[in-house]
């Protein structure tokens, strides 16, 4: 199990690059693409068609087939696209901190197939078109494209019209304290990731739900329909057959005599996907989808693309500096303030100014247990960020999230109602929603009616028979129930006599029998296991070829062939499906949770040890051609910690793993130190890979990007990283180290009101540059304050740089004063005569007195 996500600073290094004259390189090897990790392994930011206010134009082709997908663009507007894209056409760093703010709006090469190239007017307007102003793109946020893998485009959903009628009464009930938002709790497979798909498929967004073909043999051919690439596309009710159409009763409060409640019930669907601006999916396989950052950021980006509040899209073109607020930047640095100030305050103020519609909207978040995977060491994973922000969220503006049943209590402190798909079978909506999914599947298949009847013949009282055994084993899950139905339809289970013995009891059961269909031999599934192995153990999607790379970089000698590999990976096609930027995802968590743990008493076959793909990944990284980015080397750290190749040897060689991990380390690649620095890493740093990348011979004192040039210590003081700080002074790093500003490690942790660090700092000795105690007192921590006075002052003659006691109480009381903490001036000023104050004296600082400074905090108080 991942437990804490690795570095994605920079997300440069793909094979297929683009020179710096805007001509593709292509690297390649033996027939084969070797991709120098995963610009595209990310989730892919694309563009959705544009709306009706903007033109149309075709996209720019690629000059080579497997290359990045190209994006449509309008002349008027050309950028660079996010480099987590496999768009990218730069190399940029996320740590430069410039392609999402400054250069981010440097034009592209495009192809001369855009319009502006067009024959018609012939050479004038090109170069008229090549010398026109240029003009900065309108947005600059980019959202994640997420593809479901268990959602395909044939996909079939039934039922749940009881669900989406309760959803919509308790959101629309004023009266409920807990109508902020709702939570979709259900088991594994028990269709909560199918609910958030329906509700997006019938949304504004629902074009950017373009689902993965099935291999299901009911697959009908596709046409050249766009709409037959959205799941889900039919509304199916089986649910009004089965139940009736029941006019919705609304509760007190909740305006029951206006039309909108008259609707018929499972017309609660399409109310709810009219409302919904924005949504995201979790994955525990895709970390990007996990991290704050980039939630905050996509969250944003299709908020600005939703119909309903084009009022707040002209407002971020208008505003640059909300754009600004909302770069990855700042979102890794301050998700709170990126999401408060860029999205949750611009919306109120357009709602008070009547630019956006009295409605009420819903933002959908799928798999909230998935981002617990990925908690970092520092900071927050979403459902606490989520539980940190809810507060300021606009009434409007509502939250429908799903967790499963065994993570309730990450969203037990959300102000939500609760739904369950667990309350079965006393729950007879829940009975009658599964008996119509077997009873579709049945009518629609003559397959399956062929294989669930004894004599070839199935009459309604055997079908019915049947489905009710088949509800029962599921126990509520959609899942067994599909998989289930899947192996009749392709004939692999047949139903020969009345015990239905021949039918799975579990999904653990049902994954088993796949892969005892897929691998006849262990020898046969050994061949796929490193590719498992691999896929287990990677933080991203891979691609075939980075995959293959991996899987070769454990040979030393007779690396496996591509073609030897393809059949292995063609194998696996049914459990490890291809995305549309070509990279792998297992076809769902709990196949891929089903590979590494099984239940007590469940049959051990088939487990997988994602040690081994740990390792393999590690290698791969360690013989890439050329350096390694930030983002690369904290993977690398990753991975050689999670693979622990030399557990049990210290008693052999005499030396520690961990020294031999950092010798790897150390050895695979320079920017150790640029790293530990990097922005991702300061932020919401990864203990461990800091460790290493110290032990390996990251510069500790190394001077990072923020705080004006602060070195790591003084930054991680600043945010309270205590576990960080004292590794750092661990490896001997330098108390004293300033910014360009002049302030220490001890400084910042004094501003911050970080007691604790204030404690360790100064008990290790730390004394020079600005005085803790002015800045202490200026931010109003009367606590850090007082223990300062009790630590030992400098005595003797004055010396440059360190203030005397007198001194700095004197500055003190004038900062406190200004700022109008009242207590801490009445701190200072009861002093024992050792430390008396003249209120009347003036200080060395700021050339004022506490009394002045008094004067003009009460001045702003009565003006304010």
């Amino acid at each position: 199990t991942i437990t804490s996500s690795s570095e994605n600073d920079d997300r440069s290094g793909s094979s297929l690059e683009w020179n710096k004259d805007g001509s593709l390189r292509l690297g390649v090897q033996k027939g084969v693409l070797h991709d120098r990790r995963a610009d595209n392994c990310s989730p892919v930011a694309e563009e959705e068609p544009p709306g009706p206010a903007e033109s149309v134009l075709p996209k720019a082709e690629a000059s080579v087939g497997d290359g990045p997908v190209p994006y449509s663009q309008s002349s008027s507007s050309l950028i660079m696209p996010r480099p987590n894209s496999v768009a990218a056409t730069s190399s940029t760093k996320l740590e430069d901190l410039s392609y999402l703010d400054g250069q981010r709006n440097a034009p592209l090469r495009t192809s001369i197939r855009l319009p502006w190239h067009n024959t018609a007017r012939g050479r004038a307007q090109e170069v008229k078109a090549r010398f026109a102003p240029y003009k900065p793109q309108d947005i600059l946020l980019k959202p994640l494209l997420f593809e479901v893998p268990s959602i395909t485009t044939d996909s079939v959903f039934v039922g749940r019209d009881w669900l989406f009628h309760q959803i919509e009464e308790n959101l629309r009930n004023t009266e409920l304290t807990e109508n902020r938002g709702a939570v979709v709790v259900g088991n594994v497979g028990f269709g909560k990731t199918a609910i958030i798909s329906k509700l997006v498929a019938l949304s504004c967004h629902g074009s950017r739900m373009r689902q993965i073909a099935s291999n299901s043999p009911s697959s009908s051919p596709k046409t050249s329909d766009s709409s037959q690439d959205l799941p889900f596309t039919p509304l199916l009710s089986p649910s009004s057959s089965t139940s009736g159409i029941n006019a919705a009763k609304s509760p007190p409060g909740s305006g029951s005599d206006t039309p909108e409640n008259q609707r018929p019930r499972e017309d609660a669907v399409k109310y709810l996907a009219s409302k919904v601006v924005a949504y995201h999916y979790c994955q525990a396989d895709n970390t990007y989808t996990c991290l704050v950052p980039e939630f905050v950021h996509s969250i944003a980006a299709l908020l600005c693309r939703s119909h309903q509040l084009a009022a707040y899209r002209d407002l971020l073109i208008r505003e640059p500096q909300l754009q600004s607020m909302l770069s990855l930047r700042s979102c890794v640095q301050d998700p709170v303030a990126a999401f408060k100030r860029g999205v949750l305050e611009p919306l109120a103020s357009l709602r008070n100014e009547q630019k956006i519609p009295e409605e009420e909207y819903i933002i959908l978040i799928d798999g909230l247990n998935e981002a617990e995977f990925h908690k970092p060491d520092y900071g927050d994973t979403l459902s606490s960020f989520i539980i940190k922000i809810i507060s300021k969220f606009p009434a409007w503006l509502k939250l429908i999230v799903t967790v499963r049943a065994n993570f309730q209590e990450i969203v037990s402190k959300l102000p939500f109602i609760k739904l369950s798909l667990d309350d079965f079978p006393d729950n007879k909506d829940i009975h009658s929603d599964l008996h119509a999914y077997v009873q579709h599947r049945v009518h629609s298949s003559q397959d399956i009616l062929g294989n669930i009847s004894l004599n070839g013949k199935a009459d309604a009282a055997l079908i019915g028979k049947v489905s009710s055994h088949l509800v029962l084993r599921s126990l509520g899950s959609y899942l067994y129930l599909k998989l289930t139905l899947d192996l009749f339809q392709r004939g692999h289970l047949v139903i020969k006599s009345a015990s239905y013995k021949v039918v799975p009891v579990s999904l653990s059961e049902l994954y088993l029998l796949q892969c005892n269909m897929k691998f006849m031999t262990q020898s046969a599934f050994e061949r796929a296991l490193p590719i498992l192995n691999v896929a287990l153990a990677s933080l991203h999607p891979m691609t075939d070829e980075q995959i293959f790379q991996a899987i070769n970089a454990g040979h030393i000698q007779g690396e496996q062939g591509w073609e030897d590999f393809q059949q292995r990976m063609d194998a696996l096609s049914c459990f490890l499906i291809k995305r549309r930027d070509k990279t792998r995802m297992f076809c769902h968590p709990s196949f891929r949770e089903w590979l590494v743990w099984r239940a007590d008493g469940e049959n051990t076959a088939f487990l997988c040890e994602p040690r081994n793909g740990h390792a393999l990944l590690a290698f791969m990284f360690s013989r890439q051609e050329g350096k390694l980015n930030r983002q690369q080397t904290m993977e690398l750290g990753h991975h050689i910690l999670k693979a622990h190749i030399f557990k049990g040897l210290s008693k052999k060689t005499g030396i520690s793993s961990s020294h031999l991990q950092a010798l790897w380390i150390g050895y695979s690649t320079e920017g150790l130190s640029a790293a530990l620095a990097s922005l991702r890493n300061l932020y919401t740093p990864n203990v461990k890979v800091s460790r290493l990348l110290i032990l390996g011979g990251a510069n500790v004192n190394y001077r990072t990007e923020v705080l004006n040039n602060a070195p790591i210590l003084c930054v991680q003081s600043h945010l309270g990283h205590e576990e960080v700080v004292t590794l750092l002074l661990e490896f001997g790093a330098c108390l004293d180290g300033t910014s360009e500003n002049g302030m220490t490690a001890l400084c910042y942790a004094a501003a911050a009101g970080h007691t604790k660090l204030v404690c360790l700092l100064a008990k290790k000795g730390a004394r020079k540059g600005q005085c803790a105690l002015v800045h202490s007192a200026l931010r109003g921590h009367g606590d850090i304050l007082r223990y300062l006075l009790t630590c030992e002052w400098s005595v003797g003659p004055p010396q440059p740089g360190v203030l005397r006691k007198s001194q700095a109480l004197q500055q003190a009381l004038t900062a406190a004063a200004s700022m109008g903490h009242s207590s801490v001036v009445q701190c200072l000023l009861g002093l024992e005569k050792e430390h008396e104050i003249d209120i009347n004296g003036t200080d060395t600082l700021w050339g004022e007195t506490g009394n002045y400074g008094s004067t003009v905090c009460s001045w702003g108080q009565v003006a304010s």
